[in-house]
């Protein structure tokens, strides 16, 4: 995967983010509405709005890694892509709790498992997408190494070499 490949999908995970954030506001606005048909809205709520966080915060950071990735690639920017993998992996157990609790069991209005259930398919959907970032930073780690020799002062010399340039026999000094 090349740098060029990997900035395309930060921009393409982010849009997706994005996305996502306005369907769970939509998702949110259906809870308040039929808040009297279920029977924990506040649980619904709650992991709407705490998943319209996580992912505006998570597609910030990939805006912001983005754009210092175009200027080169350094540690930091793969360390900001694993830490968002892995909170999105983190993330996963609360989808399940939720499903658990308010989905898998027989809810006294049945016509609001379909709003129950988008709600948990569209965070989890974007928790899968974001938790393939790490594939992403492990395609351009290699190009710190390379960044790092390429800063590497041309004259400096690792101790071999080194002793051997300063303690060089006399019979080599003269050929």
């Amino acid at each position: 995967m090349t740098l060029d490949e990997v900035l395309a999908l930060l921009a393409e995970r982010r849009a997706q983010a994005l996305q996502a954030v306005a369907q769970l506001r939509v998702y949110r606005q259906q809870v308040e509405e039929g808040a009297r048909q279920l029977e924990n809205p506040r649980a619904a709520a709650d992991l709407a709005d705490f998943f319209i966080d996580f992912l505006t915060g998570a597609a910030s950071g990939l805006e912001g890694v983005a754009a210092e990735l175009t200027v080169g690639v350094r540690r930091p920017q793969i360390d900001a892509l694993r830490q968002v993998a892995s909170n999105a992996a983190a993330e996963q157990r609360r989808c399940l709790i939720f499903r658990d609790k308010c989905i898998n069991k027989p809810l006294p209005y049945e016509q609001m498992r379909p709003l129950l259930s988008g709600l948990l398919s569209s965070a989890r959907d974007q928790l899968d997408s974001l938790k393939q970032l790490s594939a992403a930073a492990a395609a351009i780690e290699p190009l710190v190494a390379q960044a790092a020799a390429a800063e590497e002062d041309p004259r400096s010399f690792d101790r071999r070499a080194l002793f051997t340039r300063l303690f060089r026999p006399e019979d080599d000094e003269k050929r």
